[in-house]
């Protein structure tokens, strides 16, 4: 063939019966090796394990439950809601770790003087933020969002001055108007 096969909608070219044939036989020989005696690249190694069989898989769940058994028994986070729901603070219990207890005792079952009270940080914290949203909300009254730069809010003794001086004006120019001669 010298002249050019016209190509499909989708770009590709054209083949003649067989060709596809011809093109999958070279290719396959290609892989083999056996074309022009080229030696091929190494064999494809598996990239996935082996899937594992029913049996594998109920042993490696067996194992599991046997390493988890075997780790805790103790429910901690149940034992420490007894322990503080009765007021009691024991450390000392078989198979749990040792701690010194550094808080100071005191006749009030081992509480310190300032136990569920605020910290002061926190209080200043929380005062600081109310000032904050007390300047805010007074400079958004002042100033609201939606006030045109270089203009502001009137308090209300001035609104009320100025709607005064605008009837006045108003009723001036009223009576003037009824002094014109009618034509």
């Amino acid at each position: 063939g010298g002249a050019p096969r016209p190509t499909s909608a989708g770009g590709g070219a054209f083949m003649r019966k067989g060709e596809a044939q011809r093109k999958a036989e070279v290719m396959v020989q290609a892989r083999q090796g056996t074309l022009r005696g080229e030696a091929t690249t190494t064999p494809r190694s598996k990239t996935k394990p082996a899937i594992p069989t029913r049996d594998e898989c109920k042993d490696a769940e067996r194992a599991l439950l046997t390493h988890r058994q075997s780790v805790s028994t103790h429910n901690h986070i149940k034992r420490n809601a007894l322990d503080a729901i009765r007021g009691t603070d024991d450390h000392n219990r078989p198979g749990s770790a040792s701690r010194p207890n550094t808080a100071p005792s005191t006749q009030m079952g081992g509480r310190h003087e300032s136990f569920g009270k605020v910290p002061g940080y926190l209080l200043k914290r929380k005062e600081e933020s109310l000032q904050q949203l007390a300047a805010r909300n007074e400079r958004l009254v002042s100033h609201p969002t939606d006030c045109p730069p270089g203009m502001r809010m009137l308090r209300e003794d001035e609104i009320v001055s100025t709607r005064n001086e605008l009837e006045l004006v108003r009723l001036k120019l009223l009576k003037a108007l009824s002094q014109l001669p009618f034509v």
